[in-house]
């Protein structure tokens, strides 16, 4: 829907700009128009993006939370050395890593869509290992929640800059 607003947009731009040629301030004002509703429809696909990541990440925060999460500072909490647990919470996370990489984020915020699904995975690999080291019986707790520490940290401004408001709980 968004790409038939934009061909629109684009499509009208350049007929206003053709009817626009005579060189009279009407084909300014037209061509001007044309170039406004292009931008209406990038700024759209702009608030999609963060509308269908919301909707991803408030489903995974929902799962999270059935799953028993206790909410923030969990990883300092006898969870953190629950594999079953560990299981179920990080399978959110899983789930909505993989539907962030599905998405397309529009050109200006790949870089900052980037930095957030890369940080949600840091999360959900710390918390692969975290279960693989109970499961060992080895490994240091100290270590994992650092990692996972600090891709919350990525993560916060990272959303942050994409408007993007439910994906700073996921995995937490």
């Amino acid at each position: 829907m968004v790409n038939r607003r934009l061909t629109a947009a684009l499509v009208a731009t350049a007929l206003l700009a053709i009817t626009g040629c005579g060189g009279g301030s009407d084909g300014d004002a037209a061509a001007k128009n044309g170039y406004a509703a292009a931008k209406k429809a990038r700024v759209a696909t702009k608030s999609s993006y963060a509308a269908k990541a919301d909707a991803i990440c408030a489903v995974a925060n929902k799962k999270e939370a059935a799953a028993g999460a206790p909410g923030p500072g969990w990883i300092y909490r006898p969870e953190f050395d629950d594999v079953h647990f560990l299981k179920r919470f990080n399978a959110a996370g899983r789930e909505a890593l993989r539907k962030l990489r599905a998405l397309k984020p529009p050109a200006t915020q790949r870089h900052s869509a980037a930095a957030m699904v890369a940080a949600i995975a840091k999360m959900v690999h710390a918390m692969d290992g975290r279960m693989a080291d109970l499961q060992a019986h080895k490994g240091n707790a100290s270590d994992r929640a650092r990692v996972y520490i600090d891709g919350y940290s990525d993560l916060t401004p990272a959303a942050a800059v994409l408007g993007v408001s439910q994906c700073q709980g996921v995995s937490l």
